[in-house]
């Protein structure tokens, strides 16, 4: 596989299990029990629900020692933009609020579409789902129960943001919270349109892929 190809594999996988978000569970089997790593793509606001689960210690609450590992995305995008190496690029909140800030110009906003596209999911292996069914289940009602404090408790939740995208303006984050709050699931629906928006473009490159479905893809029994 050439670089080109090897590069929007990369792409579309990252769109398929994400921003957050793509979850490998680790560690020995004397760690099995509790020992988790989590890996995701950027610091942004969709995201949000992984640091307050840290921070109000949900997954604790569950005996969950959740790592995260943050391997790149918008932040990496910004520089590029600023420093003149592309002509556009495609972010997410905070990024797009503080890109308009700085005098860059908003030429379509994807939120507003209403588009089904699975933006952040949570993905895991077959294997360690048939393993570790205790410790997922744990994950998922501790990531829903951050996803709804989201909501509930909107200063303190606005508070682990700013601390996260070390965004100290409280216009700019409310701004981003009006913008992005809406679109986070608060009940964990699986929309299987925005699976096969994610499927379309992959099979250009990888043919085999147009065998799979979007239900071959999803896992319900963890958020029952």
């Amino acid at each position: 596989m050439d670089r080109g190809r090897q590069f929007r594999f990369l792409m579309t996988l990252i769109g398929l299990l994400t921003w957050l978000a793509v979850m490998g569970i680790a560690g020995t089997p004397a760690l099995a029990a509790s020992k988790i790593s989590i890996v995701y793509s950027a610091k942004v606001f969709n995201l949000s629900p992984v640091w307050i689960a840290m921070e109000q210690g949900f997954f604790e609450k569950r005996g969950l020692d959740v790592s995260f590992i943050q391997t790149g995305g918008a932040p990496e995008s910004v520089a590029a933009l600023v420093s003149g190496a592309v002509d556009a690029i495609a972010v997410v909140p905070p990024q797009d609020t503080q890109m308009i800030q700085r005098g860059f110009k908003l030429i379509a906003d994807g939120t507003a579409l209403r588009i089904p596209y699975i933006a952040t999911g949570l993905a895991t292996t077959r294997d360690t789902i048939a393993k570790r069914p205790d410790v997922l289940q744990g994950f998922v009602v501790a990531f829903r129960e951050a996803a709804q404090f989201l909501f509930t408790h909107k200063e303190t939740a606005m508070a682990i943001i700013a601390k996260n995208t070390q965004i100290s303006d409280p216009k700019t984050l409310e701004i981003v919270y009006r913008a992005e709050a809406p679109l986070v699931e608060q009940e964990f629906h699986i929309d299987l349109q925005g699976i096969a928006a994610v499927l379309e473009p992959a099979k250009s490159d990888f043919p085999q892929s147009s065998a799979t479905r979007p239900e071959d893809l999803v896992d319900t029994r963890f958020l029952k």
